[in-house]
Order: structure tokens, then C-alpha cells, then sequence
């Protein structure tokens, strides 16, 4: 790979030949010269030219001094993980192979070591899956909410901002003295009689410009919910807070954390409830990830802990409130060049640890042509406007990051006790069973043609795609790696392994010894099994693991008959 490929590969679109071909001039340096990169076509008429490569100190390897900052604007930078439902690990699916609390932990590290300024934040429904509100809470909820927590307080975010399923499968009394002896705020501003412990607010001054924080939980969703943690009004509450914030300096920004649905977020916002910024629960994808209504960003979140949202506010506007009415490319450039800028170091680190020197060597040039180009973006982020620009990007918790030792210790010790427990139950007596997994052999015998066609189907390499991700023992990818895993009978103890590794006959038909004996007497027909249906699939195609998943099409590829084309 060349250095202007290595360019290519992370420089922020459209900008690549400001990059390498802005600056040039003559000098008397006799020592070798950077390379001429030609422009694209002229314009008819018009006369060729070449620009020289800009001037980058490519003997500069640190990371960008945030001390250049310092002429421009004050900055708010915020990265914020909202709607983690719970999420231990990353799925190695296609459709998610993002996330996970190990690799979180690293890459807060990195982006903090980056840029020092940056404040980490928690939103709503990271602890509990329960997000209908409807869904059962028990041990099992508890215990891997604990673990959550346990794993968030290895990054240490700046603050935790929970909701009604976060206070749900943590009660206040255990969920707020468990945060503190990790050392992470809490911030709530809503609730009826607030805990001691727990903010009704967070206030952040970046160059004498005030930014007030408020966390809001939405309306309870069950008649548990409303008696378990009573809520005071919450346009109430804020206009309570921001009056007493206003007694004690100007506030220049007001950002709102909350899992509150649409329908609530109109009504507090037509009963007086303004926000600069407010983060919200993830809607439809035809939503996108943020809107502007009426000069205010709505910001939605990244499910199941696969991304941050990034959000930068350059305060340079008049003092007081105020956005600016687009959104700021300067501001976006930035962001996007501190994104390459970790991307490159981690595969800076990948060659070192190959032992190879010259793609080593390609991507420190990379990444000191980056380091330039953030510095031109912070320029062109420095010219005042009439309000405070503002600009939403995602920091992707790529499946490439290394996992956090600390946080890998964690997950470990979950994952062997709930194998034990399970290893545990199976042992006890249990009643007799009339219906049990057979196995893999005992479909061979009648049904050759079927079980070879599976053999070259992706369900065949399920168990294998599980050990390459290292993840064995996870119980939260044996059920759609193993056949019966966690049902009477099924596959059980990843340590032997056994006849009911990846996804075999019996996950699909169901448990099938009524079958083989039905059909070893030969009396009638036999019991055809559990009927394949999308639902049935979709407990593993499910939307975060599986997106693109569509019945009829993916049904093709492992029909034990011929099926037509797809046209």
C-alpha cells in the first residue's frame, strides 16, 4: 500500500487533495520532496496545474495537543451510549458485530487519551432488557444488570443517566450505593423524593460557558412501576432547575437525557419544556439518528450498545442560548478526524504486533496527515456566528478493538456461574420427559439426502463460527449456536461438547424421539415435529443480530428441496 492509498483509505470524503495538496511553495530544502498529486480534470479552457503536497511535520508522531484548541471557541465534546439493553458482549452475527462492554472500555480509554476535555455519558436502559415494561424482572435480569454496572465501572463514565427499566431491575436502594462505591454519578431529575447520592442535575463550563444536563425519566409504564418510583412532573422539574440555574450564572445550553416516547416528548415540549439537545430512545429507521424541530436536535440512540453518538458544540455564538440553524460540516470534520485518527492507531498497533515495519511506518505518515487536517478543521470551526454550531457523529465500537482485561474478568466469572447453575439443574432428578433431543445420527438414518444438504448449509458451521469468536461459554450464544441449549434434553456443557453442536435438525423441527419412534414401529405416520415458521427463526434472526434476515430468501439456502431462483 502506498502512503497516498493509506491517505485514501481514512481521509474524510472530499477532502483528500486539501490533505495532500494545499501549502507547497519553494524553500531551499535540499532534502527529498513530497511527491505531486495531479487535481481532477479541468474545466475546459481552463490551464493544468499540479499543488505540492502541504507541509506536515511527518517526524510529529504524538497525539494531537488539545492546547491548539485554545484559539478557538469553547468546545463541548459529549459521547454518549444510550439504550444498551443490557448487552454483555458483542454478537459475532453479521448484522452486529459491534459493541461490547470489553471493547467499550478500551475505546473510552483511547478517545480519552485523545481528547482529555471529553466527557463519557450513560443514558437510559443500558441495565435491564425489560424495555416494553412488560417483561418479567427476575434473578437472572438482576444479576446480569450488576454485572453492567460492574463492566461500565471499569470506563468510569462521567455520569449515569438511568430510566424507569434501569430503576426497575435495580431498585434505587441497591442501584445508587452500587454506582457510588464505583464512582459513577447518578443523575435523575425527576423523581418524587430524590435519593441521597443521586443528582437532579449536572452543570458543565467549558470557557465560562454554562451547560446545564437534566436526566428525565418518561412515564411508568406499569402500575409497579408508578408505585415502585413515584415521578414528579418533569416540565416542572426542569423549569424548577434551569430557574436556579439561572440565579447563579447565564446558561448558554440545556441537554436532556430521557426514555421517554414521542407522544410524552411533545407534551412536555408544548408544555414549556426546552432543550437545546435531547437524547432519546432509538425510533424506526426511517427516523434517522437525529432531527431538528424548531431549531432544537433530537438525538436517538444507537441500540444494544453498538455505537456512541458523538455530539460537539462549538460555543460560537453571542453568550446566552441559541443554535445554529444547519448543521456545521467544521465541527463534523473534526469529529471525523479524531475517529480516523483512533482507527489508524489501532491499526498501527496491528502492524507493529505483525512485525510489519513498512506498514507500521505508512500508517504513522497516515497518521500525521490527519493530526494536520483536524488542526485545518479547527480553524474553519474558529469564525463566529450567530448562534452555537452544533454536529452529531457516531463513534463505531469496532469489532477490531481489543477487550479491557478488567472487563473480560467480569464477564468470565457471569458467564461460568450461570453455566454452573444450569450444569446444576440438569443434574437434579427431573420428571420423565416424553420428548428428547435425538441427535444428528438419528435423522441420517432415514433421511441421508436431508442431513447432507444441511451439512453444507451455514447452520452446519454454527458451532464453529461461535469457537473462532471465542465465545463457547457464553450462554448468551450457545442457544443459537447448539441444538436445545437451556430445554430439557438439549445440548448442555460446552466443556464436552457432545451430538448437539450447531444448528441441527431438532433446533428447527423441535425435539424429535417421538418421531424416530413412531417411525421405528411403523405404525402410521409419524409425528412430522414443530412446524419451521418465521418466528421460530427469528428467536435467532432477530433485528439486532440478523437485520437484513427475510424469510422466503434466507429459507432458500437451507430447504431440503430444490426451490426456484430468486428472480
Amino acid at each position: 500500500m502506498t502512503r497516498l492509498d493509506a491517505v485514501r483509505r481514512h481521509a474524510i470524503p472530499g477532502l483528500l487533495l486539501l490533505v495532500l495538496g494545499c501549502g507547497g511553495g519553494g524553500g531551499t530544502d535540499s532534502g527529498p520532496r513530497d511527491p505531486i498529486v495531479e487535481l481532477p480534470p479541468p474545466i475546459v479552457g481552463s490551464t493544468p496545474r499540479a499543488t505540492p503536497t502541504a507541509a506536515i511535520d511527518y517526524d510529529d508522531r504524538s497525539l494531537p495537543d488539545p492546547a491548539q484548541d485554545a484559539d478557538g471557541p469553547p468546545w463541548l465534546r459529549l459521547l454518549v451510549s444510550q439504550d444498551n439493553r443490557a448487552e454483555l458482549d458483542p454478537c459475532g452475527c453479521p448484522g452486529s458485530p459491534s459493541g461490547g462492554m470489553g471493547k467499550r472500555a478500551t475505546l473510552v480509554q483511547q478517545a480519552r487519551a485523545l481528547q482529555p476535555d471529553l466527557l463519557v455519558f450513560e443514558g437510559p436502559t443500558s441495565l435491564s432488557r425489560a424495555v416494553l415494561g412488560i417483561e418479567g424482572v427476575g434473578g437472572e435480569e438482576r444479576r446480569r444488570a450488576r454485572v453492567v454496572l460492574d463492566a461500565l465501572g471499569v470506563s468510569r463514565p462521567d455520569a449515569f443517566f438511568p430510566g424507569q427499566a434501569d430503576f426497575e431491575v435495580l431498585a434505587p436502594k441497591e442501584l445508587v450505593p452500587r454506582a457510588s462505591g464505583l464512582g459513577i454519578p447518578l443523575v435523575a431529575s425527576n423523581l418524587g423524593s430524590t435519593p441521597a447520592g443521586v443528582r437532579d442535575r449536572l452543570v458543565v463550563e467549558r470557557g465560562g460557558r454554562r451547560v446545564v444536563l437534566l436526566g428525565l425519566l418518561g412515564a411508568a409504564r406499569s402500575a409497579e412501576q408508578a408505585a415502585a418510583l413515584p415521578l414528579v412532573d418533569g416540565p416542572a422539574v426542569a423549569a424548577r432547575i434551569l430557574s436556579d440555574e439561572s440565579s447563579r450564572g447565564r446558561i448558554d445550553f440545556v441537554v436532556v437525557f430521557t426514555d421517554a416516547e414521542k407522544r410524552e416528548l411533545t407534551a412536555w415540549r408544548e408544555a414549556g419544556l426546552d432543550a437545546d439537545v435531547w437524547f432519546v430512545p432509538p425510533g424506526l429507521r426511517r427516523d434517522g439518528k437525529y432531527t431538528r424541530e424548531a431549531n432544537r436536535l433530537v438525538v436517538r440512540a444507537d441500540p444494544l450498545g453498538r455505537a456512541f453518538r458523538r455530539l460537539d458544540v462549538a460555543f460560537s455564538g453571542p453568550p446566552g442560548r441559541g443554535l445554529v440553524a444547519e448543521h456545521e460540516f467544521p465541527l463534523m470534520q473534526v469529529a471525523k478526524t479524531e475517529r480516523s485518527y483512533l482507527d489508524l492507531q489501532r491499526e498501527h498497533r496491528a502492524a507493529v504486533a505483525a512485525g510489519d515495519a513498512e506498514q507500521g511506518e505508512q500508517k504513522l505518515r497516515a497518521l500525521a496527515e490527519i493530526k494536520y487536517e483536524r488542526g485545518r478543521a479547527l480553524k474553519a470551526a474558529a469564525a463566529p456566528t450567530e448562534g452555537h454550531r452544533v454536529a452529531v457523529t457516531d463513534q463505531l465500537i469496532h469489532p477490531d478493538l481489543p477487550l479491557s482485561p478488567a472487563v473480560v474478568r467480569i464477564l468470565e466469572g457471569f458467564n461460568e456461574d450461570r453455566l454452573g447453575s444450569m450444569l446444576a439443574a440438569a443434574a437434579a432428578p427431573q420428571a420423565p420427559r416424553s420428548r428428547v433431543f435425538e441427535g444428528l445420527d438419528a435423522c441420517t438414518q432415514c433421511h441421508p439426502a436431508e442431513v447432507a444438504q444441511w451439512s453444507r448449509s451455514p447452520h452446519a458451521g454454527a458451532w464453529k463460527s461461535l469457537r473462532d469468536a471465542g465465545q463457547t461459554r457464553n450462554p448468551d450464544c450457545l442457544g443459537c449456536h447448539t441444538t436445545g441449549f437451556g430445554d430439557p434434553g438439549g445440548f448442555l456443557d460446552p466443556a464436552q461438547g457432545g451430538e448437539l453442536l450447531n444448528v441441527q435438525c431438532e433446533a428447527c423441527h423441535g425435539p424429535m424421539d417421538v418421531h424416530v419412534a413412531q417411525t421405528s414401529r411403523r405404525a402410521g405416520r409419524a409425528d412430522p415435529g414443530v412446524p419451521v415458521t418465521e418466528a421460530g427463526c427469528r428467536t435467532c434472526h432477530d433485528e439486532a443480530n440478523s437485520p437484513e434476515f427475510d424469510f422466503a430468501a434466507y429459507s432458500r439456502r437451507v430447504a431440503h428441496r430444490p426451490a426456484p431462483e430468486d428472480p
